[in-house]
């Protein structure tokens, strides 16, 4: 099986540009991976190269983590803010 033809058959299981390939034995068969980005998703099929069979489809999907990442850093910039606020207010106290 060619990288081309691996490619076809994981795109019946994936959509997105293939931006990865890797072919490797696993348990002494040897096994197409490739690998694809649709948006903020990466996908990989696992292809058996010798029966030509999917074996396996992974989906990462990016986004959350990005969500995530993005909640945690507009926190923070609220506690700073706060933190501010608080040494600012400290400040006026004691010039009274």
């Amino acid at each position: 099986m060619s990288r081309g033809e691996a490619t076809k058959l994981a795109q019946t299981k994936a959509s997105g540009q293939a931006v990865k390939w890797s072919l490797e034995m696993d348990n002494n068969k040897p096994v197409w991976k490739v690998e694809f980005k649709d948006d903020n998703k990466e996908i990989e099929v696992k292809i058996d190269a010798k029966d030509q069979k999917i074996l396996k489809v992974e989906t990462d999907d990016k986004k959350d983590s990005k969500d995530k990442h993005a909640k945690d850093h507009s926190e923070s910039k609220n506690k700073d803010r706060d933190h501010d606020k608080n040494k600012k207010s400290e400040r006026n106290d004691t010039n009274d």
